[in-house]
C-alpha cells in the first residue's frame, strides 16, 4: 500500500514539474502591427522579385527570336521599300474617296495618279519582291477599286450594277484569299510566315491584270470627264461593257484556280518542286 502511494505520488510531482507553463504573450499591439507589415512587405518584394525575372526572361526569349535567321526572314519579306509605299497607298484610299464625295475630283486624279506613278517607280528602281508583297499589292489594289467605284456610284458617276459587279467580286477574291491561308498554314505558324508547307503565292492572272487596267482606265476616264467635262460618254458606255465582262471573266478564273488548287492558288512547295524538275 505504501509502495503504491508513493508511486502515485511520485507520478503527480513528475507530472506538475513537466508540465510546460503556458506561454506569455508580452508582445504589444503596435509590435504585431509592425511584424505584420513587414512580413506583407517581404511578401510583396518576392512578389516583384519574381516578376522582374519572369519578365527578363521573355525578354531575352524574345531576342532569341528576333536574331534567329526565320524571324530576320520574316522581318525582311514584310519591311521593304515596295511594301511601305504598298502600306501608304492602302492609308491614302480613304482620303481619295472624301475627295471623289467631295468633289474635288481635280485633286483626286492628281492623288491617284502620283499614287501610280510611285508605286511604278519604286516597282522598277528597287525590284525588291516577296510574298507578302504579292499579298499587299494585290489587296491595295483591291481595296482602291473598291472604293473608288464605291464612292463613284455614290456621286452618280458609276451605275450601281457595274459598281456591284466589280465590289463582289474583289470582295470574295480578298476574303477567299485570306480564309485559304487560314486553312492551309501550319497550326504553330504565323500567318505571314510563308516558310511554312502551306504557304502560296497570289500571282495574278493575264486577264485579271487586263482587268485592273480596264478598271483603273474606266476610273481615270470618269473623274476627267467629271472634273473637265470632257465628251467621253460614248466611249464610257461601251467601256462600261467591257469591264463588267472582263471582271466576269476574271472572277470565274479565280474561281476555278481555287477549287482546282492551280493557278493563283497553287501551293508555292509545289510550284519550287515542278520548277526544280
Amino acid at each position: 500500500m505504501t509502495f503504491q502511494t508513493s508511486k502515485s505520488y511520485n507520478t503527480t510531482l513528475l507530472r506538475m514539474f513537466s508540465t510546460a507553463p503556458p506561454p506569455v504573450d508580452n508582445e504589444s499591439d503596435g509590435a504585431k502591427e509592425k511584424r505584420r507589415l513587414q512580413e506583407e512587405s517581404d511578401k510583396q518584394e518576392e512578389e516583384r522579385l519574381s516578376l522582374k525575372r519572369k519578365l527578363a526572361a521573355d525578354l531575352e526569349t524574345a531576342r532569341n527570336l528576333a536574331s534567329s535567321p526565320c524571324c530576320c526572314m520574316a522581318l525582311h519579306q514584310v519591311v521593304n521599300v515596295p511594301n511601305v509605299i504598298t502600306f501608304a497607298r492602302i492609308l491614302s484610299t480613304p482620303y481619295l474617296s472624301y475627295l471623289i464625295v467631295d468633289g474635288q475630283h481635280e485633286a483626286a486624279i492628281g492623288l491617284a495618279g502620283f499614287s501610280d506613278w510611285l508605286d511604278g517607280y519604286i516597282a522598277r528602281t528597287y525590284k525588291q519582291e516577296s510574298i507578302i508583297g504579292s499579298f499587299l499589292d494585290p489587296f491595295a489594289d483591291k481595296l482602291m477599286i473598291g472604293a473608288l467605284s464605291l464612292s463613284m456610284m455614290w456621286s452618280g458617276l458609276l451605275p450601281w450594277p457595274l459598281v456591284t459587279l466589280i465590289f463582289g467580286r474583289d470582295v470574295l477574291l480578298v476574303s477567299g484569299t485570306f480564309y485559304h491561308r487560314l486553312k492551309t498554314k501550319d497550326v504553330d505558324t504565323a500567318f505571314f510566315d510563308t516558310s511554312d508547307s502551306g504557304a502560296f503565292e497570289v500571282k495574278p492572272t493575264m486577264i485579271s491584270k487586263v482587268n485592273t487596267a480596264l478598271q483603273f482606265a474606266l476610273f481615270g476616264f470618269t473623274l476627267t470627264n467629271a472634273a473637265w467635262q470632257v465628251p467621253f460618254d460614248p466611249a464610257l458606255q461601251g467601256l462600261f461593257g467591257v469591264v463588267g465582262a472582263t471582271t466576269f471573266a476574271s472572277g470565274s478564273e479565280y474561281l476555278w484556280s481555287y477549287v482546282n488548287q492551280t493557278g493563283a492558288f497553287r501551293p508555292l512547295q509545289k510550284a519550287k518542286a515542278t520548277l526544280k524538275k
